[in-house]
């Protein structure tokens, strides 16, 4: 998964900044990488505790920062620093 969302920006395959749906792409990307991801270290650690996982999904969202271009992040930007503070 996370190689999928890096080849998604960072590659030929990379999505074009005029596409109708491209604020879909990145919100679907954020979600992979900040919801998707940790539930599924979790299952494969199998150590399940509210703080792991809160843990893990932080490192994921600041990982999308890294992975998703600042062009197509600033729209997000501000929701997910907010998450990030609270």
């Amino acid at each position: 998964m996370l190689i999928s969302n890096y080849l998604l920006y960072h590659s030929f395959f990379q999505i074009n900044s005029s596409s109708p749906n491209l604020n879909g792409v990145v919100v679907g990307s954020i979600l992979n990488l900040g919801l998707v991801v940790p539930l599924l270290f979790l299952g494969w650690q199998r150590k399940f505790s509210l703080k792991y996982f809160i843990m893990l999904m932080l490192a994921g969202l600041i990982l999308a920062r890294f992975i998703i271009p600042i062009e197509y992040f600033s729209s997000f930007e501000a929701v997910i620093y907010a998450w990030l503070l609270k």
